[in-house]
């Protein structure tokens, strides 16, 4: 019976000690997770005020191409459709 208890005893102990290590453990795991969470957050930040002057200018840059872009795309579009009316023309004459 006292080897029993005995061994009850240790059981508990070592129970006790892994549930204190696990404590200690999932203290330290959630003080490093707030310390990287409060490093990225800096780094967001610093890397939204670095970026968002160049897609400002990115975005004017844009704006300024675009109507150019479509008057090149429409000028390729009557150049394409040139050459397919020519033949056309010269089977109906």
């Amino acid at each position: 019976m006292q080897t029993t208890q005995l061994w009850l005893t240790i059981f508990v102990g070592v129970i006790a000690l892994a549930c204190a290590i696990q404590a200690v453990m999932n203290v330290a795991l959630f003080l490093a997770v707030t310390r990287m969470v409060s490093r990225i957050d800096t780094t967001v930040s610093e890397l939204r005020v670095q970026i968002s002057p160049t897609l400002m200018r990115m975005q004017l840059l844009v704006d300024d191409i675009s109507p150019r872009i479509t008057g090149i795309a429409a000028d390729a579009s009557e150049m394409t459709r040139w050459p397919a009316a020519r033949p056309r023309s010269l089977i109906a004459s």
